[in-house]
Order: C-alpha cells, then structure tokens, then sequence
C-alpha cells in the first residue's frame, strides 16, 4: 500500500502546536527544558543543523552556518543560555520572563517563515 502522508506536520507547524501547548504553570526547569527543545527541533528539521546535538556554546560558535540575522541570533542564544542557567545552575526565572521567551519564541518563528524556505 503507498504510504499515506496526509497527516505530516511541518517543522513550523510542530513547532508552535508544542509553543502553544506548553504549561506555563510548570516548574521553572521542565518548562525551559521543553522552551529549548521546541527551538532547538524546530532549527535542526528547518535548516538541517544538528542543534539538539550542540551545545549552547557550539551553536554559538557556528553562528555562520545558521542563516540568522544578528540580533535574531543573538537574542536567541540569549534565550538559550537563561534556559541553560535554568537547567544546570538551578537558577530562577519569573513569570513575566517566561511569558516574554514564550513571545519572542512565536515571534522567531513568524520570522523564520517569512525568511526560511520552510516545507
């Protein structure tokens, strides 16, 4: 039987099902946990680069093969490292903060659709 492909999702449309569907209300780890992931996925399925494999440090350094904008990118590691601060560093974030990385999240995606060539 041919393979039915009627349900696929796209990277971009995955990505902010996930955004929409992340709790607000978890704990400050699992929610930047799952911020970064959603980021991460979206950029490695998008551009083909290995992101959820790269540090925050190794994205960073790779800066020219990820088609960004400078101020995108660099306020998309930015996002990166609260989130690794978050995770490693049991540092604490507001609830304001999260509804701001929750917002620049949805507002790099818009961007990547308009500037990617995105399936």
């Amino acid at each position: 039987f041919p393979a039915q492909y009627n349900n696929i999702r796209t990277p971009f449309n995955q990505a902010v099902e996930r955004l929409e569907n992340l709790d607000n209300s978890m704990d400050d780890n699992t929610f930047y946990v799952n911020l970064s992931h959603i980021l991460r996925e979206f950029v490695e399925n998008s551009v083909f680069i290995k992101s959820l494999e790269m540090t925050t440090e190794e994205i960073q350094s790779n800066k020219n093969i990820i088609p960004l904008e400078d101020t995108l990118f660099e306020q998309w590691i930015s996002l990166l490292s609260r989130a690794d601060q978050i995770k490693f560093a049991r540092r604490i974030s507001s609830q304001s903060q999260r509804n701001k990385d929750i917002k620049w999240s949805k507002d790099f995606l818009k961007w990547t659709r308009s500037n990617w060539k995105l399936i």
